[in-house]
């Protein structure tokens, strides 16, 4: 068993420009997009003398997790989520305390990340991400602080190639995430997507994804999507057809009204997320995990597309959507295998520029208009 992170002696908390979150109730990070836990053991006998039998252990994963039920109008939610809200919101167990924050070890402070995986970050009118907030959640037990991660003074950035972090981060790092957070994000800047494999190929990995899908839960049906998507953009075809049992979740942050963000703001905000967090770093060199990027991001702007073409989906909706298929797709294990076994000689020439990426997902979309189920309904993979 992995030993936990140690508490870190760093005290200053930095939370990267232009975050932005509030819970306001969407839902989803209390459905079954997630596997609703782990729940430390500690916490188990004050969960199921309240509701006997609601924790149970994971056959693949080998955690615990919270039971679901079916929601009325699609998926399945926490055993504890009521109409109006969480039933034991003061004494939630720590992972949903934590969620959507994580907590990164660098040698000037410890980031605060954050997940897309809830509209309440994604999508609507939210407030600046509050430091204060990000530290009552993610304190422990003793109001001490674990990084998910540690970052050293060193950081890998091409084959053998390093830098000392504060030289990655004012000459590397801080301009790429400026340009990700332009209104017009410079995503040219990323690294070439779909790289070459190790021992095996994207049509490869967008089947094994698509084994993940008939898992049957809402988290497996956006995974379902993603590499339904994959495998067109590589120029497969596909006959699945696919629900959205997460749109109620959606639907709450939309009717919440605000400004309506560009799609490429929504991608980019979670893009510069995803290399803040520096979660790369576990996995190879910065130019791999450039690659790795840019190749969710291609992916997530074509299915962004399909659901705008295909469903009439509002575009900073069908983003937010997109990049939340994206980010679960990231964290399988699998995933990890793809990182590890991406092949990249530099940066690239970045081919997810507006006009070459846009005209792809286009055609992905015109492709499959017919191939979408009704909003709830699923069928059997072929």
């Amino acid at each position: 068993m992995p030993t936990p992170p140690e508490p870190t002696q760093v005290s200053s908390l930095l939370i990267r420009r232009d975050a932005r979150f509030a819970c306001v109730g969407d839902g989803l990070c209390c459905s079954d997009v997630h596997v609703l836990g782990p729940v430390a053991p500690r916490e188990v006998r004050r969960l199921t003398s309240r509701t006997p039998g609601v924790v149970r252990r994971h056959r693949t994963l080998r955690i615990l997790y919270i039971d679901t039920v079916p929601h009325p109008v699609g998926g399945r939610v926490c055993a504890f989520l009521q109409p109006d809200g969480c039933a034991i919101h003061t004494q939630r167990p720590s992972t949903c305390r934590h969620f959507p924050f994580g907590l990164v070890a660098t040698p000037l402070g410890l980031r605060v990340t954050t997940e897309h995986r809830c509209p309440c970050r994604s999508l609507g009118p939210r407030p600046a991400l509050d430091i204060d907030l990000a530290r009552s959640s993610l304190a422990g037990r003793f109001e001490q602080l674990r990084p998910n991660l540690r970052v050293g003074n060193r950081v890998l950035v091409e084959g053998r190639r390093c830098l000392s972090f504060h030289r990655f981060l004012t000459e590397v790092e801080s301009p790429l995430l400026a340009s990700l957070l332009e209104p017009t994000p410079e995503f040219s800047r990323l690294g070439e997507p779909f790289p070459p494999l190790d021992g095996s190929t994207w049509i490869d990995v967008a089947h094994l994804l698509r084994g993940y899908a008939a898992e049957g839960s809402s988290g497996a049906e956006a995974i379902g999507w993603f590499a339904d998507t994959l495998l067109l953009l590589q120029g497969a075809s596909t006959r699945a057809k696919r629900g959205r049992p997460w749109a109620w979740s959606f639907d709450r942050a939309e009717a919440r009204g605000g400004a309506v963000a560009s799609p490429e703001a929504v991608l980019g905000d979670w893009a510069a997320d995803v290399l803040w967090s520096m979660t790369w770093t576990q996995h190879g060199s910065f130019a791999q995990g450039l690659s790795e990027l840019a190749t969710r991001l291609v992916v997530a702007d074509a299915v962004a597309k399909r659901l705008q073409a295909q469903l009439g989906l509002r575009p900073d909706r069908a983003a937010a959507e997109a990049v939340m298929m994206a980010e679960l797709a990231g964290a399988l294990p699998l995933w990890d295998s793809v990182r590890a076994s991406i092949r990249t000689s530099g940066q690239g020439t970045g081919r997810f520029t507006g006009a070459s990426s846009r005209h792809g997902a286009d055609r992905v979309a015109g492709e499959v208009a017919e191939q979408v189920g009704p909003e709830g309904q699923r069928q059997a993979i072929p």
